[in-house]
């Protein structure tokens, strides 16, 4: 839960942002794939392009949501990125965790060592 905290509090003004000119034109306010939100076409059009010469469908998919929900106003977009890399943070904090967290052998193995593991474990 403070990762979560932590990271809304630090990235939350981006809610007050606008578009950047680096490629946010290209990818979502003047690209007319994405202009009419989630349509049948612009699936399509997400699920088969190479536009910007990258394959990435749940961008553009993504793209055409927020669109779709907010139109061309810049802060919810931005919002919607915050809330996929908090659930990215959680993943990633999750997976950490699980990989390293050590097999009954090996809490057994430390033990017969005479050392001690944090509660955690």
């Amino acid at each position: 839960m403070g990762l979560v905290a932590v990271t809304l509090a630090v990235f939350a003004p981006v809610r007050h942002y606008e578009f950047v000119s680096w490629d946010d034109p290209e990818y979502v306010y003047q690209n007319p794939n994405l202009s009419n939100g989630l349509s049948r076409g612009g699936v399509w059009w997400a699920l088969t392009t190479g536009y910007k010469f990258y394959w990435h469908p749940l961008t553009w998919l993504s793209h055409m949501l927020d669109v779709q929900l907010y139109g061309l106003n810049a802060g919810p977009h931005h919002m919607t990125n915050l809330l996929i890399h908090v659930l990215n943070t959680l993943l990633l904090f999750t997976l950490l965790r699980r990989i390293t967290e050590p097999t009954p052998e090996q809490k057994s193995l430390l033990e017969q060592l005479g050392l001690s593991l944090p509660e955690r474990f």
